[in-house]
């Protein structure tokens, strides 16, 4: 979900010292259905083979599989897969739907500082997480999905339903605040 225009935009206009950050401009594309790994794979769209695995398709570009026939897309509007995804869609399909998205995303370093603050806020121990999986856990109570990502942007990437990102960014602001 964008938050463009939104009441969260200003709250999240701003890093907190320079470890918990948000990217505006990322869009989500979720697809769902019985119809949906064959149809990837007749596009010749790479899709991660197993569940919770997570592609890097560039350098802030993600492709996630979130259930055996479910992924979901992140990127810049202009990112040619997700054009080529929508393109293709043009033509309806039965058995693959398109699932609205309405996360907000925020990131956070995987060094010390930000395996410190998930330390505090997710019963989840974050280092021993294989990189470019995404785990489905509570971050300050709150259900994320949270990716983490290796080189080259070592960090985690946190999806949060919208609904609960101002609540999220000032338990994690918070927490970062109080890092020495």
């Amino acid at each position: 979900m964008s938050t463009r225009r939104s009441p969260i935009q200003a709250m999240l206009a701003t890093a907190v010292g320079g470890i918990l950050s948000h990217d505006e401009k990322l869009v989500k594309l979720g697809l769902k259905g019985p119809a949906l790994m064959a149809w990837l794979q007749q596009k010749d769209i790479g899709v991660p083979a197993a569940l919770h695995e997570v592609h890097s398709l560039s350098s802030d570009a993600v492709m996630a599989r979130v259930d055996s026939d479910e992924v979901i897309v992140e990127s810049m509007p202009d990112e040619p897969l997700r054009q080529q995804i929508l393109t293709a869609l043009e033509t309806p399909l039965p058995g693959l739907y398109r699932v609205p998205q309405q996360t907000v995303t925020f990131f956070l370093p995987r060094e010390e500082a930000g395996c410190l603050v998930l330390a505090q806020a997710c019963g989840v121990n974050m280092t021993s997480v294989t990189p470019e999986t995404i785990v489905l856990t509570r971050v300050a109570g709150v259900s994320c999905g949270l990716i983490a990502h290796s080189r080259p942007k070592a960090r985690f990437r946190l999806w949060v339903d919208y609904t609960y990102a101002p609540y999220l960014w000032g338990q994690l602001s918070q927490i970062t605040s109080e890092l020495p």
